[in-house]
């Protein structure tokens, strides 16, 4: 009977009130429509033919085969075949690059019964990457997930375990974890992100901070972070800038490490500063600390006599303790 089938006719069979053979007919996507369209087959048959033949075919021969095997079919033809809204209930192979592809291509492909994840990588929107949970995205060879301008990518939880790469376009805000992602692109990135997170990442170890490059630091919850005179200098660089208050909580030597008699370094903006210890200054750095700074912990003064009674009244009374070293006379009187 297949012998008698071709692309254009059916031989003899287009006469027969019926037709049976002994086993179901193999048939190619032309001889199964040329079959079902003029002859009356009371057999089953199977297609087996490639995926753009396949899809050519109407649904009612496609439907009507016992098994229909669509072969090398391109992604996009995955895509149909995957969907199958007609439900053939065929399979597929692919034959086609298996790299960039969308979530949603890399599904149909999977679908398929040649190629897996583990065969394909991913590149595809941020958002859809953190939605879609379908894939394997562990097996993919790469997952990159794209970006644009002004994407907030901080309430995407499900990213970071499913991602590897992040390309930037444009100015993109990112959790720390999300930044320690591999980033690629000509955007940029702020970090956005919980005290614990961020503080994480100022371990000393310039190899542990993977957000030294990003733009802009901020408190999740708006909070005051607490820092300590080093981690504010390995967060805060030429590159990057804290947006959120913070306070210095350290040790008095690194405090007053900080503290020259015209300035008090990252002192200054912090909302307070608590060392373990008073302070052991001597009268400009008494002013500059008490003009430019919040300091909650004390201070003792120690300079020459001359030094300290041209200091002001407030500086003074403020301190715990204060010695004029090398008065004269004059001074003396005054002391």
């Amino acid at each position: 009977i297949e012998g008698e089938i071709t692309g254009t006719g059916v031989g003899v069979l287009a006469g027969a009130t019926q037709v049976t053979a002994d086993a179901d007919l193999d048939l190619n996507a032309a001889e199964a429509d040329a079959v079902f369209n003029n002859a009356n087959l009371v057999t089953g048959y199977d297609i087996t033919d490639d995926a753009t033949n396949v899809l050519g075919l109407t649904v009612d021969v496609l439907t009507n085969a016992d098994e229909v095997t669509a072969k090398d079919a391109t992604v996009a033809e995955a895509l149909s075949l995957y969907d199958d809204t007609d439900g053939v209930g065929w399979t597929y192979t692919v034959s086609d690059s298996l790299s960039d592809l969308t979530v949603a291509e890399a599904i149909a492909v999977d679908g398929s019964s040649n190629t897996g994840y583990g065969d394909l990588s991913i590149r595809d929107d941020a958002s859809t990457i953190d939605a879609e949970s379908a894939p394997d995205y562990v097996a993919a060879q790469q997952v990159v997930a794209t970006t644009t301008s002004g994407d907030d990518l901080t309430g995407m939880g499900a990213l970071v375990s499913r991602a590897d790469t992040i390309e930037l376009n444009g100015a993109v805000t990112l959790t720390v974890d999300q930044a320690e992602l591999t980033l690629v692109g000509p955007g940029s990135f702020s970090v956005v992100d919980t005290e614990s997170e961020i503080k994480g990442e100022l371990t000393g170890d310039p190899a542990d901070d993977q957000i030294d490059n990003a733009t802009s630091v901020s408190e999740a919850n708006a909070e005051t972070l607490t820092l300590t005179v080093a981690q504010y200098k390995q967060l805060v660089d030429d590159n990057t800038s804290l947006e959120t208050s913070y306070e210095i909580v350290d040790t008095a030597a690194a405090i007053e490490g900080e503290i020259t008699g015209t300035g008090v370094g990252v002192l200054g903006n912090a909302t307070q500063v608590t060392a373990d210890a008073d302070l052991d200054l001597n009268a400009a750095e008494a002013d500059a600390v008490f003009t430019n700074a919040n300091l909650v912990t004390g201070y003792d003064i120690t300079d020459d006599a001359t030094e300290v009674l041209g200091l002001s009244v407030d500086v003074l009374k403020n301190a715990d303790e204060v010695t004029a070293k090398d008065a004269t006379v004059a001074e003396a009187l005054s002391l």
